[in-house]
């Protein structure tokens, strides 16, 4: 990018990607498997250099500087934005499960299905339930 503006799709995939962290950090703890510091920084680090690869550093911490100043999500949102979030929201969920390999592979599984249907709940409220199916079914 030339200015240091992120575009919308760039919000919403900056957005939804520290948004599936979160969920995927809930989802643990529901299942009783505590994350240490390490394995945290890991999980964090993995989700922020897939959307730096992905988008760039400048266009990522011009979303991240930006997030503040509103919510994400609409249902007037164009289909680049839609698709950067669905994208980011699968992405972030699975680079975070990913570093945390076979250890308690039964919770850690259960966690994930749990973080999957929390996010795609959250991007079907952002930007409406029909826009998120047809790009969700085809993304997994």
């Amino acid at each position: 990018m030339s200015d240091t503006s992120a575009t919308p799709a760039q919000l919403a995939a900056v957005g939804f990607a520290a948004l599936a962290i979160g969920k995927a950090f809930d989802a643990l703890e529901a299942v009783h498997f505590p994350l240490d510091d390490a394995q945290y920084a890991a999980m964090t680090q993995a989700v922020g250099g897939w959307l730096r690869e992905r988008h760039g550093d400048a266009a990522v911490d011009a979303a991240k500087q930006a997030l503040g100043d509103g919510a994400l999500g609409s249902d007037n949102a164009e289909e680049d934005e839609i698709d950067a979030a669905v994208e980011a929201a699968q992405q972030g969920l699975a680079a975070s499960f990913a570093i945390l390999g076979e250890q308690r592979a039964d919770a850690i599984e259960a966690a994930h299905q749990a973080g999957l249907a929390a996010i795609r709940e959250a991007l079907a409220e952002a930007y409406g339930e029909e826009a998120v199916a047809t790009r969700w079914s085809s993304a997994l």
